[in-house]
């Protein structure tokens, strides 16, 4: 607080109280100077200090007149007022506030020197941080005089008081009740002596005089090993390349080293040792910070030793020695060693070494994949530069069993028990068929990637190789990790300007050439195009021709008459495909002839009166003939004649008499032209000038099929009945025909059956009218055309193939083959798998490309096929084409015990507990790889849903499925869908697959827990579970009942531990009192180990701080604080009472009765030698005084002395598990009896905590050694030998 002097003179006057200012100088209020006068104190100013306290505010009745100065500002008065409360009790009132709180922090001071907290001193230093900086601010508000400070000396005040505070609180630093304890001993430090006298006790011994040094014992962090500490996974190369399996030793040095080696094929093990001088060179120091502990001792070194393994199997430490020859603790880990995964893909069949393959081929590589299953595999598939690359898991073989089906191995315990098979664990191939349809022309290559096996070892091959060209490395093919090979198109040929309706017309000796349209590319040639060759006579034998085309534009060269069918055509790489028109009719025809037959043309009354020629022909109309009339020898007229016809008659009318004569001078077609003897074709005439018939306009060209018959019309004029005269002429070969008594004017001919092809000439000769007048006829012919072959259908292959496959429900279009004339009516019949039969026809309009369109599976066969004209022939070869579809995928689940099947679509899987691993295993069918969509729905026991969609990729026809059982709750797993590499989700139709749905309830983990962890639980030496003063230990079970609980006890004595189970608790709350029988004296832990319920789940992992304390102490009895007889000068001879305080107690010193009265202990100090017998004891319960049994007499001899670690202070370092000696040397007489303390420092502080105290008789030599493995300050604190004995602080 600060000054309180020097208050204002009006503060004195008010409360006549006298105070002086700092400068001694009275404090007088001027009076107030009359209006107009100058204000001084606006120019003058007495300054006072800024701790002087302001004086109280003097009330004016009237204010400040207008227009003098300002004078200076008068402050308030008290915030109460002084009519309710006079200023001086204000004053009490604040100083009694400030002096009760000073009073309660020495209280509360009191009792945190009592707790030894460190939460306690926090508490206690902000609590009166608070109270008195709220106080000493809100001090000044109520502007009591002299208790109204500055700002500035109120933020002092609040420091000052502050650091009074933390002071105080400071006492693991400052020990001030020690401090303030020494002042009162030093004041006042009296105790009662045997002579029931007050003495000192220092005056008689200093107990540090006798008792010296202190042994500090610090443990250093547990020796361990463990293999595999970073949980690495491990695997042996091809080349057999040594490995190291790590083994991490905690704070020592190891001497030997030996693990177990377990071979995967009959489980037969051999034992693996390493000396020390091997482990030298296999030892590595890592550096890691040292825990945080209150020894700050440097940090630790944490050795890794690398033991070299060749062979696969399972290695497991058996034994580590250090070089103390003590045995370390095990981390019992099992390290699985195989050989590393390998995956390799190679071609299958017969092109397997080939580099090339044609579009629409099955191409089939094997993908072999070796190592531990379950096995995975990355994979890249480039076609055409596009590339996807494709992840397959779970690859296996068939009905596979092996515990790493339900997830990785786990790398931090055992995985392995004996008497178990590892047969699971040895590698294997498995081999996984690729089959694909080359449907893209271009380079196709598959590249491995990556492949990793159940273990967890991954060979990435990609990054291996990341530096070369992997698709066409020779040396990644020569290991098998790519794979590939081009595909082709496949080459089609046809004729471009030929076919059985255009032939090619060839003339004798000479050589014609017709174009193929071949498609396909240079690089993929040359190309060899085979024909058939069947000369026109019928018994000349077919040959087989074969045509060499490099740059797609040879021709063909046609020498002979016959048909060129085009059969097949071979590129480099593929056989292509021929198409219409494949054949090529060639022709011969013959060397155009004339004969001329002149006939004079008579009028019954002119005479002649022309001449008329009937020419002949033969050979390929059309004709050209040239000739001449030379009129009366003198003129000539030249003319020529275009015949399309074989027969012509050509008359000459002259317009007037004369000489004629007529002459034929050249005869050609367009194949041949021939000089005509001018003397065999000429005729004369000297001109001194009829019934007639013609054939119908639609009559002059016709079309009919080989075998059948033409009919055409002829008209006639004149009078009838007429008689026709008509030959029939193919080739060079005609017949001629009559017909009589025709009367009508019109008339159908019907000719015989045309059986060969090619064209038919009809030609009327002359017709006869009925007066019988004869005309020779000079009209135009009729012609027939007779196809060489009928009409043919067929189906046209697709890849070479007269089969194929599609997805269920796609459109086909099956391509046809067709010749003839267009439009065809083509008649087909399908018959499904069922054997049903279905007819259908169709019409068609294009010989090369049409289809037909389908959209069932089955067998089409062509039964019919007419084109305009007639019918036609099916080809036997290729009249039938099958369409099948590919296999629908689908999935079904795995008969197992743990599946129970509720309905078509929905199946339990049994329960299972939390964290457990747990898989389900699926059939699946159609053509892999698959990939199956399901949803995994998780209800939480909240109520709370969530859902995730997963896609599960898979090569083999079985797949397994990881469960879920992170949480426990209801899970629910839904089966959406299924693709292939056929159909994907999209093209399913919503029939093709059934939804399948999993249910599997996880059942979550038991736990236990004390209910009051931490607590410190106190018994008595071989106290009974019957004992009902002593409080049981409650534990709080969660799960289902019945309950077995594991518990372990750790002796802090013996340092070793205890497990005790207990089973078949039927209740979630368990009272336990019968661990206390099994304990011995001192301390002991207890802590949670495992607990099982009811459904057999499991909890192994429970919170650091559910642990709890029991302490085991003597039977309390009435007796001597201790058994001693004999006592040093110093000691206080005490005994233990039970009863009812006060005591009173008599006994004899030396010969002389004394009387004390005293609570329990009774405790006197031994301030001269002699005899001291207790002789009786009473209490406050009643009258009755009891006599003492037993000799109680005790004798007080000099005091003997003791020297820990010969009296100097000794710090020493164990390991967990290590004994420490501790020395002790006596100087007295033996028998000695050592009492010694174990103590730890509290927290940070300098002060110890007596952990334990130990007591030690009959010692009978001068030097004593125990062995600890517990850490702590080891000091003396009493020694007694055969008669007296010392205490520290005595």
């Amino acid at each position: 607080m600060s000054s309180l002097t020097s208050p204002p003179q009006s503060a004195t006057r008010s409360n006549g109280l006298i105070a002086r200012s700092p400068r001694r100088t009275p404090l007088r209020a001027p009076s107030l100077p009359p209006p107009g006068t100058p204000d001084y104190f606006s120019q003058r100013t007495t300054r006072l200090p800024s701790s002087f306290p302001p004086s109280p505010p003097r009330q004016r009745p009237d204010g400040p007149r207008p227009g003098t100065p300002s004078r200076p500002e008068v402050r308030a008065g008290p915030l109460i007022p002084d009519e309710y409360i006079d200023v001086g009790s204000q004053r009490l009132y604040a100083l009694s506030i400030f002096v009760i709180i000073q009073g309660w922090k020495i209280y509360d001071l009191t009792q945190i020197h009592k707790a030894i907290s460190t939460e306690a001193e926090l508490s206690f230093a902000f609590k009166y941080l608070v109270i008195e900086g709220l106080f000493l601010w809100a001090l000044p508000v109520f502007r009591i005089p002299w208790l109204t400070f500055s700002p500035a000396v109120t933020v002092l005040q609040i420091v000052i008081c502050s650091a009074w505070t933390i002071f105080l609180s400071s006492a693991s630093v400052l020990p001030i009740s020690a401090f303030l304890s020494a002042v009162w001993r030093a004041i006042y430090d009296r105790e009662v002596s045997i002579s029931e006298h007050r003495i000192r006790a220092k005056d008689i011994v200093h107990g540090s005089s006798y008792i010296s040094g202190r042994h500090v014992v610090h443990i250093l962090p547990e020796s361990t090993a463990k293999l595999n500490p970073r949980a690495e996974t491990f695997c042996i190369d091809e080349q057999g390349t040594t490995v190291y399996l790590p083994i991490r030793l905690n704070a020592t040095e190891p001497k030997l080293v030996q693990m177990y080696h377990v071979v995967y094929d009959d489980t037969s093990y051999s034992t693996l040792n390493f000396t020390r001088r091997e482990l030298r060179k296999m030892t590595e120091v890592i550096s890691v910070p040292a825990s945080h502990d209150h020894s700050r001792s440097a940090p630790s070194k944490i050795l890794e030793v690398k033991v070299p393994v060749k062979e696969p199997g399972l290695y497991r430490l058996a034994r580590v020695v250090d070089t103390s020859n003590l045995d370390l603790k095990l981390y019992q880990v099992d390290v699985l060693l195989s050989r590393c995964p390998s995956a390799n893909i190679r071609g299958s069949g017969e092109l397997s070494q080939s580099q090339h393959r044609c579009i629409g081929a099955l191409d089939s590589p094997t993908l072999t994949v070796l190592g531990v299953p379950p096995l995975r595999v990355k994979y890249s598939q480039s076609i055409k530069g596009r590339d996807a690359m494709f992840s397959v898991q779970s690859i296996q073989p068939d009905h596979f069993s092996s515990p790493l089906l339900q997830g990785k191995p786990s790398r931090t315990g055992r995985v392995w028990h004996a008497g178990d098979t590892l047969e699971w664990a040895l590698p294997q191939a498995v081999e996984v068929a690729l089959d694909t349809t080359l449907g893209t022309v271009g380079r196709w290559a598959y590249m491995i990637d990556e492949v990793e096996d159940g273990l967890g070892n991954l060979l990435n091959y990609s990054r291996i190789y990341e530096d070369k060209e992997r698709e066409d490395s020779p040396e990644l093919a020569k290991k098998g990790l790519n794979y590939g090979f081009s595909v082709h198109s496949r080459p089609t040929v046809r004729f471009t300007n030929c076919n059985a309706e255009k032939p090619v017309n060839l003339a004798k000796g000479r050589k014609e050439s017709r174009q193929l349209l071949l498609q396909g590319t240079l690089e993929e040639g040359p190309y060899k195009v085979r024909f058939l060759y069947t000369p026109s006579e019928n018994e000349a034998a077919p040959e087989i021709l074969e045509l060499t085309m490099r740059n797609g534009r040879e021709p063909l060269e046609i020498t002979k008459p016959g048909s060129y069918a085009i059969e097949s055509v071979q590129g480099k790489f593929c056989e292509g495909d021929v198409l219409e028109s494949a054949t090529c009719l060639a022709l011969m025809p013959a060397e155009p002839t004339l004969s001329v037959k002149f006939e004079g043309i008579e009028d019954k009354c002119a005479g002649s009166i022309g001449v008329t020629a009937d020419l002949t022909l033969t050979g390929t109309p059309p004709f050209k003939l040239r000739y001449r009339i030379v009129t009366d020898r003198q003129r000539v007229e030249n003319k020529s004649l275009e015949i399309e016809k074989t027969r012509h008659q050509l008359q000459f009318r002259p317009d007037s008499a004369g000489h004629y004569a007529y002459e034929f001078l050249e005869l050609g077609d367009d194949l041949y032209k021939r000089q005509l003897d001018v003397k065999q074709f000429r005729t004369e005439q000297t001109v001194k000038v009829l019934a007639s018939a013609s054939f119908a306009r639609d009559s002059l060209n016709k079309k009919c099929c080989a075998g059948d018959s033409a009919e055409v019309t002829v008209n006639f004029h004149g009078t009838g009945p007429f008689t026709l005269t008509y030959e029939i002429l193919h080739g060079n070969k005609r017949k001629q025909y009559s017909i009589s008594d025709i009367t009508e004017p019109t008339h159908t001919l019907t000719t015989p059956p045309l059986t060969s092809g090619g064209s038919y000439i009809v030609v009327l000769l002359s017709v006869e009218d009925g007066n019988g007048c004869k005309s020779t006829l000079s009209e135009a012919d009729a012609k027939i055309e007779v196809q060489w072959q009928r009409p043919e259908a067929r189906f046209v292959p697709i890849d070479g193939k007269m089969n194929a496959k599609a997805m269920k429900g796609q459109s086909i279009k099956l391509p046809l083959g067709l010749s003839g004339e267009a439009p065809w009516l083509i008649a087909y019949t399908y018959k499904n798998r069922s054997g049903m039969i279905a007819s259908e026809t169709v019409s068609k309009y294009h010989a090369i490309g049409d289809t037909i369109t389908v959209r069932d599976e089955g067998v089409y066969e062509i039964t019919g096929v007419e084109d305009a004209f007639c019918p036609g022939l099916v080809s036997k070869s290729a009249n039938s084409f099958e369409l099948s579809w590919f296999e629908r995928p689908r999935l079904d689940l795995v008969e197992s015990p743990s599946l129970v099947v509720l309905d078509d679509s929905s199946v339990v899987r049994k329960d299972i507990c939390e964290g457990d691993e747990d898989s389900l295993e699926i059939a699946l069918y159609g053509s892999p790889p698959f990939s199956v969509l399901y949803e995994r729905e998780y209800k939480a026991p909240d109520g709370n849903i969530k859902a995730g969609t997963f896609d599960l990729q898979a090569l083999t026809k079985y797949a397994n499925i990881r469960m879920e059982t992170e949480k426990h709750g209801a899970y629910k797993y839904s089966f959406k869908g299924i693709s292939d590499s056929v159909y994907n989700s999209a093209k399913i139709p919503n029939d093709a697959f059934t939804p399948v749905e999993v249910q599997q309830l996880v059942h979550p983990r038991p736990d236990a827990a004390f209910a009051n962890p931490g607590t410190v639980y106190k018994s008595c030496l071989k106290a009974g579970a019957e004992d009902s003063s002593i409080e049981p230990i409650q534990l709080k079970l969660v799960g289902l009942a019945p309950f077995t609980l594991t518990l372990h006890v750790k002796h802090e004595n013996t340092g070793q531990s205890d497990t005790v189970t207990i089973s078949n608790i039927k209740d979630n709350h368990y009272f336990l009192r019968s661990i206390y029988s099994s304990l011995g004296l001192g301390r002991h832990a207890i802590t949670i180990g495992k607990v099982t319920d009811g459904r057999g789940c499991v909890r192994e992992h429970f919170r650091l701080s559910q642990q709890v304390i029991v302490s085991v102490s003597d039977v309390p009895t009435i007796s001597p604080s201790t058994p001693r007889v004999n006592y040093c000068v110093g000691d206080r001879i005490s005994f233990v009472l039970t009863g009812v305080p006060p005591f009173e107690i008599e006994y004899e010193f030396n010969g002389k009765r004394q009387r004390a009265k005293t609570n329990s202990p009774f405790s006197r100090l031994a301030s001269t030698p002699g005899n001291f017998t207790i002789t009786s004891v009473k209490d406050s319960a009643s009258s009755c005084k009891v006599a003492v049994h037993g000799d109680l007499t005790k004798l007080i001899h000099d005091v003997p002395t003791v020297k820990v670690s010969e009296g100097t202070s000794i710090i020493q370092d164990i390991h967990e598990g290590d004994r420490a000696e501790i020395v002790f040397r006596f100087s007295g007489a033996p028998p000695f009896a050592l009492t010694y303390t174990r103590s730890e420092k509290i927290g940070r502080s300098s002060r110890e905590l007596v952990l334990e105290t130990h007591t030690i008789s009959d010692i009978e030599e001068d030097t004593y050694s125990i062995y600890t493995s517990m850490e702590g300050v080891y000091e003396a604190i009493s020694i007694e030998d055969r008669y007296c004995r010392a205490r520290v602080g005595a």
